[in-house]
């Protein structure tokens, strides 16, 4: 059972590390409601919601940052570039938009949704086909992270000319990945060893699903793992989760799933707020204790509290 709270009053801290900003019918509408969206503790400090809304195409980003600055919206929903592995599959991102995305990363905070995708969905049925398209994927995978990599090393630090008021204390560096891996037998891992950038980035693997030998070496290199309520509904999902250390783990809802959504913000407490219950559930612990976990997390990844 939820509390009867109003809606713009948040069960528990959320920071929401992958949203579908975009996809929402009422893009402007939800991120003013989203500003007055906030957790009071006992103590009566309040933290605000934060987001990272994360594009599934170049040509996204720029609308998104736009409409945060000319919302005020900076300290509570950061804007990610985008290259989907389907959109990237199907040719939706032509070259022309690709290398203009590419350029997009140095002004970036956040490189994501980005990945490979090896299911039906993401290479087709046909195998010769399949094969074309999922090396396809991989280049553009290895293209992006060297461009993340190239970015750090020249300085860049801002979200679409706005200026984040940014913590930069080690291990974490300025850039952080959001990152769509499913049905992958190589070791996307590999790829940001070769690339450099998991030593000049943060990546985090969004709704991981791949075999337990990639979640392990993941895990090793420092990765961190966003989790939602799709996810911690399936045996695979509960069983990395409940492995993962909740200092490796992020909130995400992943929502909404569709364009021209009509999501608001109480579907969005229900979902996030589910998500965190779950989690501490899996966790053995208080939901309270794990949402502020995870918010300070994400904190400390994206944006100083």
């Amino acid at each position: 059972m939820y509390p009867t709270l109003q809606p713009t009053r948040a069960p528990y801290p959320m920071f929401d590390t992958h949203f579908h900003l975009d996809f929402c019918s009422e893009c402007e509408a939800f991120m003013r409601a989203w500003q007055r969206y906030s957790y009071t503790d006992d103590s009566g400090c309040t933290m605000p919601a934060r987001m990272v809304a994360v594009g599934v195409r170049p040509r996204s980003y720029k609308h998104t940052c736009n409409a945060i600055a000319a919302l005020s919206c900076a300290d509570t929903i950061i804007s990610g570039v985008g290259f989907h592995p389907w959109l990237i599959s199907d040719n939706t991102i032509d070259a022309l938009e690709f290398e203009a995305g590419l350029r997009s990363i140095a002004h970036a905070r956040v490189i994501g949704e980005i990945g490979i995708d090896a299911t039906v969905r993401g290479i087709g049925r046909d195998p010769e086909q399949a094969q074309l398209i999922l090396a396809k994927q991989h280049e553009c995978f290895e293209r992006i992270c060297y461009a993340v990599r190239d970015a750090v090393q020249n300085g860049s630090v801002q979200n679409g000319g706005v200026q984040h008021n940014v913590q930069r204390t080690a291990p974490y560096a300025n850039k952080i990945l959001s990152i769509h891996a499913v049905n992958y037998r190589e070791n996307i891992v590999d790829v940001l060893k070769a690339t450099g950038v998991l030593e000049c980035a943060t990546c985090i693997f969004h709704w991981f699903s791949l075999d337990s030998m990639q979640l392990n070496d993941a895990r090793s290199q420092g990765c961190m793992f966003s989790v939602n309520k799709r996810m911690l509904a399936t045996r695979k999902g509960k069983n990395y989760a409940a492995q993962l250390p909740l200092t490796q783990l992020l909130l995400e809802t992943d929502m909404p799933e569709c364009v021209q959504s009509t999501y608001n913000i109480t579907d969005h407490m229900l979902e996030a707020a589910r998500t965190i219950e779950m989690l501490a559930q899996l966790k053995h612990m208080d939901a309270h204790t794990v949402a502020q976990t995870l918010y300070e997390n994400a904190c400390t990844l994206l944006t100083t509290k």
